[in-house]
């Protein structure tokens, strides 16, 4: 048996997550998920289920280990970045009282991965390719880039250094008319409007990132690593870019991969991740952001036929992986389910 704590039991697709791993041919496994809620879906589809402070709050380490060495846990698999930090934090104190393996970056990877600029930098140096881009901690110098920019691509975008999910992203448009337009999380807007409007939002978030604009659709991949080498990669382009749960076309774009192994290496990476990319009008691929966990939407590649979680534990449990074939071309859409309890 295998035991596994997953966290954020209430994200929107944890049920057929969880679904998929309690149905494994591979592992048996037993699922204890938790939440800072009482009241999430996700505690129904798990074999046990416990409320913990938020990832940011006191007392949620001292949780955590204390339901590890309750269940005897195998392997701990965070999916939200304040929990990634939390844990890698506290990686010594979890590893030497549970026999948990952590399923998340080092620190100071973690670190740089949920900060977007520090992730653009870090790229750079290693000569992988990131956008035009900016760190700005001040509104004057926000306004005279977003204004470069404008002139230079006829939009820009602002976005916080830290932040998940589209919030809190702004996308300014030269030739923008009416009322900001909210796609998702994002808000559409023109410059006037966002000066005008939105600069104390802004400014509460700051330091901030100012990039150039890239072009719909935003295409999401999974990568499995070990000890910096990706052993699986999946590519998916989005149905709708600001909706990650929308559904997905299965993918194998060479491009991505390369880009995807470059990551990979460059950072180290072992466990799950999730990388969000567009190309710009040259066709160019950029980075979006990278995930130090698994994303929520990891489940639309498992769906397709790919086993990451699967192959996630074959991977702590020190077993190889069976070459397999991505299914290119595989459309996966979610739907709402019943089921009585």
């Amino acid at each position: 048996m295998f035991n596994i704590l997953i966290t954020c039991a209430g994200g929107e697709l944890s049920p057929w997550l969880y679904r998929m791993i309690k149905s494994s041919q591979r592992h048996q496994v037993t699922l204890v998920s938790v939440d800072a809620r009482d009241d999430v879906v996700g505690q129904q589809f798990s074999d046990y289920f416990y409320q913990v402070p938020k990832g940011i709050e006191s007392g949620y380490v001292s949780a955590l280990i204390d339901i590890c060495q309750r269940h005897d846990i195998h392997m701990i698999l965070p999916l939200s970045d304040e929990e990634v930090l939390t844990l890698a934090k506290y990686r010594n104190e979890i590893e030497s009282k549970t026999t948990a393996y952590l399923a998340c970056p080092l620190l100071e990877t973690a670190k740089i991965l949920t900060n977007k600029a520090d992730t653009y930098e870090f790229l750079k140096n290693k000569g992988i390719p990131v956008p035009v881009w900016k760190r700005v901690c001040v509104f004057d110098e926000l306004e005279a880039w977003v204004s470069e920019l404008l002139e230079r691509y006829d939009g820009a975008v602002v976005k916080p250094t830290f932040g998940r999910g589209g919030r809190g992203v702004y996308v300014i448009q030269k030739n923008f008319q009416g009322a900001p337009r909210v796609l998702g999380r994002e808000i559409h807007l023109n410059k006037a409007v966002f000066l005008n409007e939105y600069k104390q939002a802004v400014i509460k978030r700051f330091p901030a990132v100012v990039m150039q604009p890239l072009i719909a659709p935003v295409y999401d991949m999974d990568i499995l690593a070990w000890n910096g080498v990706p052993m699986r990669r999946v590519t998916r382009r989005r149905y709708s870019s600001t909706d990650p749960n929308a559904g997905h076309l299965i993918m194998q774009d060479a491009v991505m991969l390369d880009y995807g192994q470059k990551i990979a290496t460059a950072f180290g990476l072992s466990g799950l991740f999730d990388c969000d990319m567009m190309y710009d009008v040259q066709g160019q691929l950029y980075l979006l952001e990278i995930n130090p966990r698994a994303s929520g939407s990891v489940v639309t590649s498992i769906e397709a036929g790919v086993p990451l979680l699967d192959d996630l534990i074959s991977l702590v449990k020190g077993e190889s992986l069976a070459d397999i074939t991505i299914p290119v071309n595989k459309r996966v859409i979610p739907y709402k389910s019943l089921m009585v309890i």
